[in-house]
């Protein structure tokens, strides 16, 4: 039969086993925050870039089209 001191020494050996655990998972999500963070950035960033390329090209075809009348 185990008894009690041994009950508390194994019960002691999985608490910390799961803050281990959950210390890794919440450094992965932390990472996979800063990653999401990171993709959103450049997400804005491009469409801030497309934006200005199609404003220009807009730019572009009305100059051509007023030297043509």
């Amino acid at each position: 039969m185990v008894n009690a001191l041994e009950r508390a020494e194994r019960l002691e050996i999985i608490l910390e086993s799961l803050i281990k655990i959950l210390g890794k998972t919440n450094e992965r999500v932390d990472t996979l925050s800063k990653r999401v963070i990171q993709m959103e950035y450049s997400l804005q960033d491009a469409s801030r870039q497309t934006k200005r390329v199609c404003l220009t090209r807009q730019r572009y075809d009305m100059n051509m089209s007023q030297e043509l009348i």
